[in-house]
């Protein structure tokens, strides 16, 4: 058995080293240095005086794409914001820029130091920051800690690792392959590698509270398996919420900050699903959300302040994909779709779901086999609005006569209230960006101009943008490149080029996955 179990742990090393290999052969990619030490150092605030270029406007139809100069230097940040918070480099330094991107300033990160999701590391005023430093392999230091974004200042809040890690998760791959109902996967070696596999993955998941003043994070200090603790930013205490055998896989505060919600894993073979949980931040009350004959696939948003969108495969070879309401308080489950879908989007007022899918594919019993975009009202009456067989990304757009806007190789639509649909765009449409205030619709298409639309549907003009963020007050956005980050506003399309990412690690084009705005 020992034997078995160490060749396991070196596998799964192997593995590993295996696929970094293979990225460092990959132009695109790269990796970073391992760590030598985890202490933490003081950090250094970098603020940059430099003044913007501004770009002649791309809001002109045109087919050809607008040339941009090189970057010059920006000025100082504003003392007022809110500010756009990114990294393009995991070990920092975190960016802030102004809303407009006239000035920015460089936070260096503690040496070692990591950020893997900056929405969710920064606290709701802007405050903290929480930062990992250490490592899943040896030492096994893995440790989390606070930046104060205002002074510098750092607090420890814990070493995520209990004492014997990674064998101390020997246990929950025992238990899993004690009860797997099948008798083929019921030898240990087997669960070895996707048990720390799922731990991995979920250790870096962590939640602020709306409120700022507690951080819900996921960590192994009592062992085996990583469990949900929650750290008082005042009081400095950290409190263990949860005490079960399965791996953290994701953590969120409900939009009041009565609860917690969050997700263990169910590890598999292959596919690792998720049950879901809900928990009072003082530890008074924990409670199961997921029937047991359900496998939950994932959260897909929320329809209100306790109600959550979610889906679940069946648990077949090629199970139905189905969607839900689910109240985390009563745990009452009202049934949405149960077929096969591709996308939706709902109508937050109306409580009316628009979903691209296939309707009877699972039970012909009810119907022939249809294909296409169906309207889902409160009442649970289906109504199909679109006969298609191609796939479309919805999006929610409030206005008087539209409700939904839909995405596909067949270009952008806005799809009406009536029911009927009026193309914006006949070209292939990748994907779209609605603006805060509803007024404003970016189409992306792949090596083309962005086209930019009014909420009605009228042309405005051509953007050069590839994945856009947009300004919370809605008069311009980010548009973020391989090589540039450049600040274009809106309606009229002035354009400036605000970061270069040609020296960084990941492209430009990486930023509006790792990215926040802070007050």
């Amino acid at each position: 058995m020992n034997i078995t179990l160490r060749y396991s742990l070196l596998s799964y090393k192997t593995q590993r080293y295996l696929f970094i290999f293979l990225l460092v052969l990959t132009p695109s990619c790269s990796i970073e240095p391992p760590y030598t030490s985890s202490t933490i150092h003081p950090t250094t605030i970098t603020k940059e005086t430099t003044s913007p270029v501004e770009v002649s406007t791309s809001l002109i139809p045109s087919s050809t794409p607008t040339s941009l100069p090189s970057i010059t230097p920006l000025p100082a940040l504003s003392p007022e914001g809110p500010y756009l918070a990114f990294v393009t480099n995991r070990n920092g330094p975190l960016i802030l820029m102004d809303i407009d991107g006239g000035g920015r300033e460089m936070i260096n990160l503690p040496t070692g130091a990591k950020i893997f999701n900056v929405k969710a590391s920064i606290s709701p005023s802007g405050e903290w920051i929480a930062l990992y430093t250490g490592n899943l392999d040896p030492p096994y230091d893995l440790t989390l800690i606070l930046l104060n974004l205002t002074d510098g200042s750092l607090q420890h809040v814990a070493s995520l690792l209990a004492d014997g890690y990674p064998d101390n998760l020997i246990p929950i791959a025992e238990q899993i392959a004690e009860s797997h109902p099948n008798p083929a996967v019921r030898a240990v070696e087997h669960w070895i590698s996707p048990v720390r596999l799922s731990f991995e993955d979920g250790i870096h998941t962590l939640d602020w509270s709306p409120d700022g003043l507690l951080l819900a994070f996921s960590a192994q200090i009592d062992g085996p398996s990583s469990d949900l603790y929650v750290y008082d930013i005042n009081e400095k205490t950290i409190l263990r919420i949860t005490d079960d055998m399965q791996n953290i896989r994701n953590i969120e505060w409900t939009p009041d900050g009565d609860m917690i919600l969050y997700q263990n894993y169910i590890v598999e073979q292959v596919y690792s699903l998720s049950s879901l949980h809900v928990a009072k931040p003082d530890g008074s009350q924990v409670w199961d959300l997921d029937p047991a004959d359900t496998l939950w696939y994932g959260i897909k948003g929320w329809a209100g302040p306790y109600q959550l969108i979610v889906g679940h495969y069946g648990g077949d070879a090629h199970p139905p994909i189905a969607l839900y309401y689910l109240d985390i308080r009563t745990n009452q489950i009202i049934p949405l779709w149960s077929d096969i879908y591709y996308d939706f989007a709902i109508d937050p007022d109306n409580q009316v779901l628009a979903v691209s899918g296939v309707l009877n594919s699972f039970d012909k019993s009810k119907g022939d086999l249809q294909h296409g975009i169906f309207l889902v009202y409160p009442n649970q009456e289906i109504v199909m609005v679109s006969q298609t067989e191609e796939p479309i990304w919805l999006t929610y757009l409030d206005n008087p006569t539209s409700r939904f806007i839909g995405c596909s190789s067949d270009g952008a639509f806005l799809l009406k209230k009536d029911g009927s649909t009026d193309f914006l765009t006949n070209k292939v449409c990748s994907r779209l960006y609605t603006s805060p205030d509803n007024k404003w619709i970016v189409v992306i298409h792949e090596n083309e101009p962005a086209l930019l639309f009014t909420n009605g549907g009228e042309f405005t003009g051509e953007l050069q943008a590839y994945n856009v963020i947009w300004r919370p007050d809605s008069l311009g956005l980010f548009a973020d490149s391989v090589d540039n980050l450049i600040h274009i506003s809106v309606p009229d399309g002035q354009a400036s080029i605000v970061y270069t990412c040609i020296t960084e690690e990941f492209p430009c084009y990486f930023i509006h996955h790792n990215y926040s705005w802070i007050p």
